[in-house]
């Protein structure tokens, strides 16, 4: 096993060690869906196996925390992750303006089948959140030189 292979593997579990607080911050006292946020940035930044279990293991955290069926947010999570991971072909993912747009709509479905009633406000939280962030990651790591960026075809 190379270096960079561990890197990769402590990488994962840092990640997962994030998520897992997150699903505690958000059973405690967050009214927003950070999990998701978070599942869905990993897949777009890096689209690979490992955040699809990443998603899964996020949705039944969560699922364990929150006292709500198991399974259901795994569920969840991981058709939003395979979403994206697939619109990557066609898409730049982690753009924030498309990145952003998933999340509030992702929010909007998860909301609606766990709580069974839309929560626009916290979906739109939730968004905004997740293009600051997105846009400054972006700024900072994906798009240093200043090129302008084009959909794939």
């Amino acid at each position: 096993m190379s270096l960079l292979d561990s890197l990769k593997n402590l990488m994962f579990y840092l990640n997962l060690f994030l998520i897992f607080l997150l699903s505690l911050f958000q059973g405690a006292f967050l009214p927003i869906n950070l999990v998701l946020a978070a599942v869905l940035f990993r897949t777009a930044v890096e689209p690979d196996p490992k955040s699809l279990l990443l998603a899964f293991f996020g949705g039944f955290f969560l699922d364990l925390i929150l006292g709500q069926p198991w399974g259901l947010s795994a569920i969840i999570f991981l058709s939003a992750s395979f979403l994206l991971f697939f619109y990557k072909q066609k898409f730049a993912a982690s753009h924030p303006f498309f990145l952003t747009v998933f999340v509030f709509l992702m929010s909007l479905i998860n909301d609606k089948l766990v709580k069974g009633y839309l929560s626009w406000r916290g979906s739109f939280l939730l968004a905004v959140l997740t293009f600051l962030f997105s846009f400054f990651w972006w700024q900072l790591f994906i798009r240093p030189s200043g090129k302008r960026i084009n959909l794939k075809t």
